[in-house]
């Protein structure tokens, strides 16, 4: 489960989930099934929909674009993005 704070300037949830290996697309529904989680567990009425921040080690940016090419369709995956951030070994 990601490390889950609240901010009140934004009023919701972000869960930040740190992977030490590549970009695999099961990460994305592993980590939609915690964003669901904390918004209907932990969320008000009030707030905006839990942001989900997952950081790989690698990705490859083809399996990326075909993985969130269906959640980019729903308005909670328009959060979802991908971005290649090297971690240190």
């Amino acid at each position: 489960m990601p490390t889950c704070s609240t901010t009140s300037s934004l009023r919701c949830f972000v869960g930040v989930e740190l992977k030490a290996t590549a970009f695999k697309p099961e990460y994305l529904g592993q980590i939609n099934l915690y964003m669901s989680a904390v918004d209907d567990l932990l969320g008000h009425p009030d707030d905006q929909p839990t942001i989900g921040l997952l950081l790989c080690r690698t990705k490859n940016n083809v399996v990326a674009e075909y993985a969130l090419r269906g959640f980019r369709q729903t308005d909670r995956c328009r959060r979802m993005g991908s971005r290649n951030r090297g971690l240190a070994s």
